[in-house]
């Protein structure tokens, strides 16, 4: 928040006046709506401006992803619960990451990953070498989708077997693959939950091709994951429903994420509980908060292989903090 409305900076007095009466009010979804259309209106003509074509449309991607509610509402979130609480890393990380700035310091710049690329943060995202840590990530947004099913009255296990949804005589290409939700909906329901960057490195044709889609349209790396999701489960031949749940890096969500806050919204709004809204805001402010804070798990492995890289006999830190010693 500024000190005085229109403080340090672009926005007009009026208007900035007006956001914060809405924070005041406890409007916060609102109020990051507006300011994201707006500012994005004013500012995603002159994102990388000056950049070479592949840094260019990886800002434009960037920009757009996060211009949306669930990309936003970690920023206006009240942290009045657990699930909801950034520490000060997590929250410097998120908004440099959101800002598009290294989250490494400035001696990083040309640093090389482990797997011998260049060690960016788009990069980052999708490096073999990182998958404890995007599954780390991967795990704050399935406990998250998992309280958000039981708050609306509907009962989930993880890591569902495979093998048992599908239809009889079906063979997996590995009998003990296992799915991330079983939630029991209307009918049994697998949900696989993904998480997709935007802002993809790579300079082959198939990275230009999906950079390029993602800077021009809204949520495109969500929806293409989303496809390949429903490839894979036409391919096993499933016999109960399958919705796939993808995520953008940045905080968007892909529509059947939204389509499925929206059903499980009316059954809460139904059995009188909360409202629609309400129960939805909530939900989406928790994965709001949970893709920032996996992102962090991310990042500090990041930050884990720029010291690796950059000298000899490594000592990584502990994983918990303490003031013990041995």
């Amino acid at each position: 928040m500024h000190a005085s409305p229109g403080d340090a900076c672009d926005l007009p007095a009026d208007f900035a006046e007006a956001v914060c009466k809405e924070v005041a009010e406890d409007a916060q979804f609102r109020v990051s709506r507006e300011v994201d259309d707006r500012a994005g209106a004013a500012l995603f003509g002159l994102v990388g401006e000056g950049l070479d074509e592949v840094p260019a449309k990886q800002q434009q991607a960037r920009v757009r992803s996060c211009a949306c509610v669930p990309g936003s509402a970690w920023l206006t979130c009240l942290p009045r619960y657990h699930c909801l609480v950034m520490s000060d890393p997590v929250f410097r990380s998120a908004a440099r990451f959101r800002l598009g700035l290294s989250v490494l310091p400035d001696s990083s710049v040309a640093a090389r990953c482990l797997c011998g690329k260049d060690l960016t943060p788009a990069h980052m995202m999708g490096c073999k070498k990182l998958n404890e840590f995007v599954r780390r990530r991967h795990d704050f947004i399935v406990h998250a989708w998992r309280r958000i099913l039981q708050r609306a009255g509907i009962a989930s296990s993880i890591e569902p077997a495979l093998h048992l949804l599908c239809r009889p005589g079906t063979r997996l290409r590995h009998d003990d693959a296992r799915g991330d939700v079983l939630a029991i909906l209307l009918a049994v329901t697998a949900l696989d939950i993904s998480v997709a960057h935007p802002a993809v490195a790579g300079t082959c044709a198939t990275s230009l091709y999906h950079l390029t889609h993602a800077a021009a349209e809204d949520g495109w790396a969500a929806g293409q994951r989303d496809i390949a999701k429903r490839r894979k489960y036409a391919e096993n031949n499933f016999r109960d429903q399958f919705i796939p749940l993808s995520h953008e890096t940045y905080g968007r969500l892909g529509k059947p994420c939204m389509k499925l806050l929206s059903d499980l919204g009316d059954i809460v709004a139904a059995a009188g509980r909360s409202s629609k809204s309400a129960f939805i805001n909530a939900a989406v402010a928790e994965l709001s908060v949970a893709m920032q804070r996996g992102n962090e798990e991310v990042f500090r492995m990041y930050r884990f292989n720029f010291a690796k890289v950059s000298g000899h006999h490594f000592l990584p830190g502990e994983a918990v903090p303490s003031a013990l010693m041995d």
